[in-house]
């Protein structure tokens, strides 16, 4: 008999900020970042979101790559028949030896289980003043990455917290950017685009001393770009999704007064953030795609993968169900 139904998490742990390629394969491909000690980064294949196989290594840190560790927030796109895959690493040349010393990075494959190597060689692909990670594009509601009139791609990131004081806090702050259409360097100069500036957003900063703006996730619909963010520090309750709204790309960002629309259901389900977007295999189910603790009670680094179902509502409004715990239906359209 066919399964009827999942129960979250959906089985891979040891991880956070999951990311889910459907490539042109039919398949599902999951990337995240590795908590269990891995230097680099993994891929897991599955074919209706729910049941994954790990597959092992897709990028390979040796002496030839920009970064040394901290490898976080992989993203993979399908374009133009390769696949780019997108991630944050502290780079190994650090002149001033900082704490934080995040860039950005894009590595290319011919296949979405890699292997991928960087297109910019030994050299990240964007590398500012500050520390940066959590690299996003921007796609329309199926999941193919938007082109601009010039054939660039829209970029976002997040400023990390690190020495960036606002106030009484440490603050981190999503910015936006052209990429080159091949991927190989980016155009003009970022653009601040959202805050952490709503209460929900603090509720961290009280035993951190920061406020986080992180994760973007960035998708046009109707003629608007919806961008789903993270806010809170990662390892607490407290960390959400919330959900800003603009008319182009570049802004400016309205948030939803009713923010989050994720947020925790502690002690049964602590943390959820950090998401991407799937859909269904037959393309007519939405799903957000996100971590949580492990263990709600002990919190921390050890996040698991959850999937919950999502959309807009008539009023063109976007909502996240869950985060659930008990048996959901199976995506619509699994064989």
């Amino acid at each position: 008999m066919a399964q009827a139904t999942y129960t979250n998490p959906v089985g891979i742990t040891g991880i956070g900020d999951p990311f889910v390629l459907r490539a042109s394969d039919g398949r599902y491909y999951l990337y995240a970042s590795s908590c269990d000690g891995f230097i680099g980064f993994k891929s897991w294949v599955s074919d209706d979101l729910v049941n994954w196989e790990c597959l092992g290594e897709c990028y390979h840190v040796d002496e030839t790559v920009w970064g040394e560790k901290n490898f976080w927030a992989p993203e993979c796109y399908e374009i133009d028949g390769k696949f780019y895959f997108f991630y944050s690493a502290h780079y190994k040349v650090n002149p001033n030896n900082e704490e934080e010393n995040f860039c950005l990075g894009c590595a290319v494959g011919d296949h979405p289980w890699g292997p991928f190597k960087d297109v910019t060689g030994d050299k990240p692909l964007l590398q500012l003043e500050y520390a940066i990670i959590d690299v996003d594009l921007l796609r329309d509601d199926k999941g193919n990455v938007v082109r601009d009139e010039d054939g660039n791609f829209t970029l976002y990131f997040s400023r990390c917290c690190y020495k960036h004081k606002v106030g009484p806090w440490e603050e981190a702050h999503i910015y936006g950017i052209k990429l080159a259409g091949d991927c190989t360097h980016c155009v003009g100069e970022p653009k601040l685009l959202l805050v952490p500036d709503q209460e929900w957003e603090g509720l961290s900063a009280p035993t951190t001393g920061r406020r986080w703006q992180e994760g973007a996730l960035a998708l046009l619909h109707d003629g608007k770009v919806y961008m789903m963010y993270s806010g809170n520090f990662f390892q607490e309750k407290h960390y959400g999704i919330g959900c800003a709204v603009a008319d182009d790309p570049m802004g400016p960002f309205v948030k939803y007064e009713d923010n989050p629309i994720m947020k925790h259901d502690y002690p049964r389900v602590s943390g959820p953030g950090h998401n991407s977007v799937a859909w269904s295999p037959d393309g007519k189910e939405m799903f957000v795609v996100y971590h949580i603790h492990t263990s709600s009670g002990a919190g921390g680094w050890d996040r698991a993968v959850c999937i919950d179902r999502m959309g807009w509502d008539e009023n063109g409004k976007m909502y996240c169900t869950g985060p659930s715990t008990t048996p959901q239906p199976m995506p619509s359209g699994v064989k």
